[in-house]
């Protein structure tokens, strides 16, 4: 399963999920599509459940 299905399982959309953590939604979906995720949006992603940092 990837990010955006795992965001979509927890939060319906990714743009609700950007609305809920205050972050920017374009911002997240280039991190979403290059796989390349700041240190602050993988806390997030960790801290929601969303990823395990076994994954990481």
């Amino acid at each position: 399963m990837n990010i955006t299905e795992r965001i979509k399982l927890h939060f319906g959309s990714v743009k609700h999920y950007a609305r809920v953590r205050k972050i920017n939604y374009q911002h997240l979906r280039n991190q979403i599509s290059t796989n390349i995720f700041t240190k602050p949006t993988l806390q997030l992603l960790i801290s929601d459940g969303i990823l395990k940092e076994s994954e990481l």
